[in-house]
Formats: C-alpha cells, structure tokens, sequence
C-alpha cells in the first residue's frame, strides 16, 4: 500500500505563489504550527496544501498590493460619502434623530392633546361600545395620516394644538 504525500514547498515556492511577504508567511507558519521538514540548504519544506491553508485562511495573510488595494477602496468609498453630503443625499445621524423626535412630539401632541377633545365631543351620549369604536376609529385616522402622509407630523404647529386644546374645553 502506497501513501499519497502532498508536494513539499519552500518559502521561496509559497512568495512565487502567493506574493506574500516571506518573513509574514514564515511567521504565521510557525504560529500555526505548520509541521515542516528540514530540506536542502537548510531550508523549510512545507506541506503545500497545508501551508496554503493557513497563508489563505488568515486574514492577516495580507500580500502589500492587497493592503494597497483596500487603503484605495476606503479612500474611494471616504470620497464617495463626501461627495453625497454635498449632494445632500446622505443625512447626519444628528439630523434623523432631530427628525424623529419632532415626530413623536407631534404625534403625541395630536394623540394627547387635541384628539381627545375631538373624540370626546362624539362620544357624547354613546354606550362603552360606541366611544371604543370612536377612538380605535380615529386612532387608525391618525396613524394612517402618519404611513401616508408623514410630512403632517414634521411641523409642530404648538398655537394651532393649544387652540385646539382650549377650544374643546
């Protein structure tokens, strides 16, 4: 019975291979506990198919064209955001939170302060069945208004709501 032995490499074969830097690919052998022979010159003789495993599987494996290329793909993504910030096609995360706190105070001005008064004037009169349908009915009014229209809740008009408020009082 014969055993298969895979192609022994020196480092020089694995730099012709890879590129990647002698010293690194050494080192990250060695980490890897990469068994080696001992071969002509004195030289390392690695499991080809092993050593190629580890220098690939290692992200740090890096060869420096590769690093190169990833500073030139940041830098070009980097120029990319710039440039949608002066389109204004990219909004600050600063900006969204504002925006959406001035949506939960305008919905809560709506739904607190100036719809009950309105429900309240239609309930007048109605049994528990009556007023519950008042208010699921005008609850999904609101929130229909806010996935259709949600520009309605980005102005917070405080005069209009307070009017609202005291004129049903």
């Amino acid at each position: 019975m014969t055993t298969l032995k895979s192609e022994q490499v020196s480092l020089s074969d694995l730099f012709r291979i890879t590129g990647f830097d002698r010293h690194e690919m050494s080192r990250k052998l060695n980490k890897a506990g990469v068994p080696f022979e001992i071969g002509k010159n004195r030289g390392h003789m690695y499991d080809k198919t092993m050593a190629l495993a580890v220098l690939y599987d290692n992200p740090r494996a890096v060869h420096e064209d590769d690093a190169k290329r990833r500073k030139a793909v940041a830098e070009a993504e980097k120029a990319e955001i710039t440039v949608e910030k002066l389109r204004g096609e990219l909004v600050s995360a600063d900006e969204m939170k504002q925006a959406a706190a001035e949506l939960i105070k305008t919905l809560f001005q709506r739904v607190v302060r100036v719809e009950p008064a309105v429900i309240a004037s239609r309930c007048v009169g109605l049994d528990a069945v009556g007023i519950e349908t008042e208010i699921r009915t005008a609850m999904q009014g609101i929130f229909s208004d806010l996935r259709f229209d949600p520009s309605k809740y980005l102005e917070i008009n405080d005069g209009e709501d307070e009017n609202s408020e005291t004129a049903a009082d």
